[in-house]
């Protein structure tokens, strides 16, 4: 990788590389500290401050259906610390991250700043619309795996996809039907003992959300499953 000296570098890196399966935060922290740090030392503040952003907003994940920090702890005086704590982030640090949500073609970043943006004053139907396609978009390129030895983590890849993107819909009722049905048809396949961690996770969130799921759909999954 060559040596990436600018903001435009990095956008045009991680726009060309993330990707749901190969490529991690971490990677993109690391990209957006060095460059921070360069800058920092430079007294550019604006640009150290857009880094700083971009590493906060890619220290959070996603799990059914909440934003979780990646660090979290009680200081002395009982108080609890999570970092990075959306409610610190101002006004300006979601409009820039509606700046990058609406310039990225890539769906691992679309799909990761549009699910932040969903915890915001900035979560429109249109931008969570389109943050359910780019999940969807992503699902769909990655086949149900029999057989590689890689098989159990492609499937669990494909399902977190599936399962962030369902949460996402529940509140724009956008392609919920679709998802209700799409969890279905992957207990079809229960059978394969590789599918059985997916499996499991889809009975669990049905249970969790049964005002969603017909009696008829939780009957489905125990007669499978069971």
């Amino acid at each position: 990788m060559k040596n990436l000296t600018s903001l435009k570098d990095v956008y045009f890196y991680i726009e060309k590389k993330a990707h749901y399966i190969n490529f991690d935060n971490h990677k993109i922290d690391d990209l957006f500290i060095s460059l921070r740090n360069n800058f920092t030392q430079k007294g550019h503040k604006k640009i150290s401050k857009y880094c700083q952003i971009e590493i906060d907003f890619f220290g959070f994940k996603f799990s059914n259906g909440k934003l979780e920090s990646i660090f979290s702890q009680y200081n002395a005086e009982g108080v609890k610390i999570n970092y990075p704590d959306i409610k610190k982030f101002t006004k300006e640090d979601f409009e820039y991250l509606l700046r990058r949500f609406n310039f990225t073609q890539n769906l691992y970043l679309k799909s990761w700043y549009g699910n932040i943006l969903f915890f915001s004053n900035f979560n429109s139907s249109k931008i969570i619309e389109d943050t359910i396609e780019a999940y969807l978009e992503m699902y769909n390129n990655i086949p149900f795996d029999l057989i590689s030895d890689n098989a159990k983590r492609m499937n669990n890849l494909k399902l977190e996809i599936l399962e962030n993107s369902f949460y996402l819909s529940q509140k724009s009722k956008y392609k919920l039907n679709f998802f209700k049905n799409e969890f279905l048809q992957i207990l079809k396949i229960f059978d394969s003992s590789i599918l059985y961690d997916p499996a499991i996770v889809i009975l669990r969130l049905i249970y969790k959300n049964l005002k969603i799921f017909d009696i008829q759909d939780v009957e489905v999954a125990l007669e499978k499953c069971w």
